[in-house]
């Protein structure tokens, strides 16, 4: 397993030197995994085509050897590819597939993450009630089967798709609770994420100073994790801690507006990105 602090492309040449290996001695089972995660690499690194050729190939393995519950997280991971290309009906239809699998083995925790997949990119096509409907959904398996951190994941993603309606308020109570299992659990990242989308909806409010704690909180959680969401939190910390924009000069008011619009994009992405786990 390569370690996950190596750059891109030294995971990358770690892993295309383990496919030669076990393609020589022909452990397909190895040979998958390897395919995989280079297709994860690749995606990391920006090369989405090539990640899609990687994964495909590993999900005809799984195919072959008739390992079904492997081949059922390909397909996911192929559709969160395809969400990253925009092209969240191609994604959709990957997650169907998954989920109907999952349901077939009887996998319950990877069915939540499946369903959390495809309220997202319900969420990206605009069909905002089919998404909610999926992260309900979600909510209700990771509860029956006791997985707290889907529970927190599932109140994370009604967060934000009632966030991206434009129901802060709502959103700031779905937040709360993904924020209390996240702290319940020692779940940092969750609980950094869940800081930072609350600081955004108060901040869309106009409850800036509210928002700086919040924000500062998650700052702390994101520097000590090393995520590179970091910097976006800076932006936004930045912005909410100015007490007015009044009195600016033209260049300062300028900047200002260029940080709010890279601050508005960053954490669009960042929320659409949010259920990959799931």
């Amino acid at each position: 397993m390569f370690h996950l602090r190596q750059r891109p492309s030294e995971r990358i040449r770690w892993l295309e030197a383990m496919l030669i290996a076990t393609r020589r001695l022909n452990r397909r089972d190895v040979e998958r995994r390897a395919l995989g995660n280079l297709g994860a690499a690749y995606q990391h690194r920006g090369d989405i085509r090539r990640a899609i050729d990687f994964c495909n190939q590993s999900l005809d393995i799984a195919r072959e050897t008739g390992d079904r519950g492997n081949e059922a997280r390909m397909l996911l991971n192929i559709g969160v590819v395809h969400m990253d290309l925009g092209e969240p009906r191609d994604a959709l239809e990957l997650y169907e597939q998954a989920l109907a699998i999952f349901r077939e083995i009887g996998d319950r925790r990877n069915e939540g993450t499946a369903l959390g997949h495809i309220g997202v990119a319900y969420e990206e096509l605009s069909e905002t009630t089919r998404a909610i409907e999926r992260h309900k959904q979600r909510l209700v398996i990771a509860r029956e089967i006791g997985d707290r951190l889907g529970e927190a994941v599932a109140f994370a993603n009604l967060g934000r798709a009632y966030y991206k309606m434009g129901y802060y308020r709502r959103a700031i109570k779905f937040y709360d609770r993904q924020l209390a299992i996240a702290r319940e659990i020692g779940a940092l990242r969750e609980e950094a994420h869940g800081l930072y989308c609350k600081a955004a909806a108060l901040y869309n409010l106009g409850y800036r100073r509210r928002a700086i704690p919040h924000l500062e909180a998650a700052l702390s959680l994101y520097e000590q994790i090393e995520n590179p969401q970091a910097e976006d939190v800076r932006t936004l910390l930045s912005m909410a801690s100015r007490k007015s924009h009044v009195g600016l000069s033209l260049k300062e008011l300028l900047r200002t507006l260029k940080e709010l619009f890279r601050t508005s994009w960053a954490l669009f992405k960042f929320l659409r990105k949010t259920p990959r786990k799931p």
